[in-house]
């Protein structure tokens, strides 16, 4: 049954020119040209000529990898009331248990009365709206302090980091939804794998340029108050300066 269910989804890649192999399974004669026919019809991405060509081919010979495939088939048209049909059923036939489960991802798929629409990646953030400082009270420095180059680095790192993060984090759910729509297990299994990996990635790369992001606006403040402090002191001692000149 697992040989059966390899063919079935192998055969929905495009990039195959040649004939896909006819199952075994598939005893009859008249069954197995229209299995072919079929085939043929879904590497053109000719879904309508596809499904009729395998519905005939079912109705010859009743195997139970034809309904994964008549699911597929009609879950890619938007038919999704057909595909739950074809899908419980050939679940009811006890298929291996990746086949299943890749049956049920399809099924969640299809919930209510049409097919889920494909998750969108993730925005990226809006940048902060800069708010100008009010006009200080008192005449500003004659000369300008020059920005800390370690918060400056920190904080620049940890932006690029964590977009960089969120860029990976939103792009395993795009390559989650092409796996659900292989139509070749073992590129489902392939495109999970690499949706999890991905996935795991862009959080550890959010994590740590969060983390060194937060950093660099900490030692902004501390090196600010720092400054302010020096600033307030200076100003207190040049009275006590220039009284002791006189």
């Amino acid at each position: 049954m697992t040989r059966l269910i390899l063919l079935a989804l192998t055969w929905g890649e495009p990039a195959r020119p040649e004939a896909p192999e006819i199952p075994a399974e598939i005893t009859d004669t008249a069954a197995r040209e229209h299995f072919a026919a079929g085939m043929r019809a879904w590497l053109d991405e000719d879904y309508p000529t596809a499904e009729r060509e395998l519905q005939a081919a079912y109705d010859r010979d009743a195997a139970p990898v034809l309904l994964y495939s008549l699911g597929q088939l009609a879950r890619l048209q938007g038919d999704c009331t057909r595909a739950r049909r074809h899908f419980l059923a050939f679940l009811a036939t006890d298929p291996p248990e990746a086949a299943a489960a890749d049956t049920r991802v399809n099924l969640e798929r299809c919930q209510g009365a049409g097919i889920a629409a494909p998750l969108e990646p993730a925005p990226e953030p809006a940048p902060p709206i800069d708010v100008p400082a009010p006009t200080p009270a008192s005449p500003p420095e004659p000369r300008a302090k020059r920005p800390d180059a370690a918060a400056l680095s920190l904080t620049i790192v940890g932006a690029t980091i964590a977009s960089a993060g969120i860029g990976v984090f939103a792009g395993s759910f795009a390559v989650r939804e092409q796996a659900d729509d292989a139509t070749d297990f073992s590129a489902f299994d392939r495109g999970v794998r690499r949706s999890g990996a991905m996935h795991s990635a862009g959080i550890a790369l959010m994590s740590v340029g969060t983390a060194v992001l937060v950093g660099g606006v900490v030692r902004w403040i501390v090196v600010g108050r720092r400054r302010t402090k020096d600033g307030a002191a200076n100003l207190f001692a040049r009275p006590w300066g220039l009284a002791l000149r006189r």
